[in-house]
C-alpha cells in the first residue's frame, strides 16, 4: 500500500482521519510517523497549553516518575507560582527531552486534561483531514 497526499506530507495524516474516509494506512507507516505527529501536536499548541492546562503538577509528576524530567527541572516547575509559569518551565523540559518526552507529555495530557485534550485533538485531526487525497493499494 502507499498513500498520496497533498503537500506530500504523510506525517500529518492519522488513523482517525484515514478511518473517516474508510481507508487506512499501514500500521508500520503510522508507527513510524506517530512519534513525530504527537510531538508536532504538542509544539503547535504551546500557547494554548500554557494558558489552559491546570493539572501541570500531575503531568510533571507522571513525567518525573518515568524519568523524563530531572529533579532540578521538577523543582523549578514546582517553584513557579502560576500554572502558566509551571507550563513554561515544563515546556523547557519537553524541548530538552525531544520527541520522546513530548510523546509522553501528550499521553499524560490526555489522561489529566481529557476535555481540553479532546477539544484540541478534534481540531488537529480535522485540519489535516482536508489534505487527504487518495489511498491506493498495490
Amino acid at each position: 500500500m502507499y498513500c498520496i497526499y497533498s503537500k506530500g506530507d504523510i506525517s500529518k495524516i492519522s488513523p482517525v482521519v484515514s478511518q473517516s474516509f474508510n481507508y487506512k494506512c499501514t500500521t508500520t507507516l503510522w508507527n513510524i510517523k506517530k512519534k513525530n505527529l504527537l510531538a508536532q501536536f504538542v509544539d503547535d499548541r504551546f500557547a494554548v497549553l500554557v494558558q489552559r492546562v491546570t493539572s501541570v503538577m500531575a503531568i510533571a509528576d507522571e513525567l518525573k516518575n518515568k524519568g523524563m524530567i530531572h529533579n532540578e527541572k521538577y523543582s523549578e516547575i514546582r517553584a513557579e507560582q502560576t500554572s502558566q509559569g509551571k507550563m513554561r518551565k515544563l515546556f523547557e523540559a519537553l524541548n530538552a527531552g525531544g520527541d520522546r518526552v513530548k510523546k509522553d507529555f501528550y499521553y499524560a495530557l490526555r489522561n489529566h486534561e481529557p476535555y481540553l485534550f479532546r477539544e484540541l485533538g478534534e481540531h488537529f485531526f480535522f485540519t489535516f483531514s482536508c489534505s487527504f487525497l487518495m489511498l491506493k493499494s498495490q
